[in-house]
């Protein structure tokens, strides 16, 4: 078994999370913070609204699609 560096595995999960983008940027490249993997999926960023309509798209890697399931609920909150 080989194991990834610490940096290997940090670059493995930005992309992941750069696949949800939010007005083009990567959901990992919004945030400070790491993102860590939550078996029950539910991940949560701050992100400062612009003023206009957000757009929300999901990537996936080519090829890949075959194995998705299920459905994305995507939460707006204010918290000012």
């Amino acid at each position: 078994m080989r194991l990834l560096t610490k940096e290997k595995e940090r670059k493995l999960l930005s992309s992941c999370w750069n696949q949800l983008r939010i007005n083009d940027q990567g959901m990992a490249d919004l945030t400070s913070q790491s993102i860590p993997y939550n078996p029950e999926h539910v991940y949560s960023i701050r992100y400062l609204g612009q003023g206009k309509p957000l757009v929300l798209r999901l990537l996936d890697a080519a090829g890949s699609w075959q194995d998705n399931s299920g459905e994305i609920t995507v939460k707006l909150l204010d918290v000012n």
